[in-house]
């Protein structure tokens, strides 16, 4: 049992911590690496007062030794405003059907007490599946040719209504889809940027 709960705590790594100014609050941010049954990723925690006000999974990748499907994230702080960027997406060509396509952008803003963050917005845009799944038939089809039907309609309405309610998020589409994947990657460029900048 020792072993066990030993080998279960080295799977989390904590990193250093960063100090950050969000509106007129100090906030800490905790960066933590974790490999749990092989599954990979990082995790950030937006602390003030000692207290955590949001834990958000930034990075994730499956358990095999080439991930097939990842998420990605990004945060950046504007003022009072906390905004966290996701992007999912899967290697193709290699049978995966089943992961999700697609990014989320969630925007927090802080309270003048300090002590709480409102969720102000949260688009997102999901493919749940490969667009040539022939083991699904849902409405997701119906974002890449109009429905025809009030079925078909309803069918939309209702792969729509299921992204919402896992992701907590409003849907986007069109335009507005490309609008959220090109911002967050924009915001990947600008993270990476950042980084090579701060080694000179």
């Amino acid at each position: 049992m020792q072993a066990f709960i030993l080998s279960l705590v080295l799977t989390f790594l904590s990193l250093p911590s960063l100090a950050a100014k969000l509106g007129s609050c100090e906030v800490t941010i905790k960066h933590s690496n974790f490999d749990l049954y092989g599954d990979k990723g990082e995790d950030v925690e937006f602390i003030i007062g000692g207290k955590p006000l949001l834990i958000q999974t930034l990075d994730y990748k499956n358990g095999k030794c080439r991930a097939e499907s990842y998420q990605k994230g990004n945060y950046e702080i504007e003022g009072d405003k906390l905004r966290i960027f996701l992007y999912w997406d899967y290697l193709r060509g290699k049978g995966v059907y089943d992961a999700p396509y697609g990014a989320q952008i969630i925007t927090y803003r802080i309270d003048k007490e300090c002590t709480k963050l409102t969720k102000v917005s949260s688009k997102v845009y999901i493919e749940s599946h490969a667009r040539d799944a022939k083991a699904y038939d849902d409405g997701m089809k119906f974002l890449f040719q109009k429905p025809k039907t009030k079925e078909e309609q309803e069918s939309l309405q209702d792969y729509i209504s299921k992204v919402e309610h896992e992701y907590k998020g409003d849907f986007v589409t069109g335009e507005a889809a490309k609008e959220i994947i090109d911002e967050v990657q924009k915001s990947f460029f600008t993270k990476a940027q950042n980084r090579w900048r701060s080694r000179f």
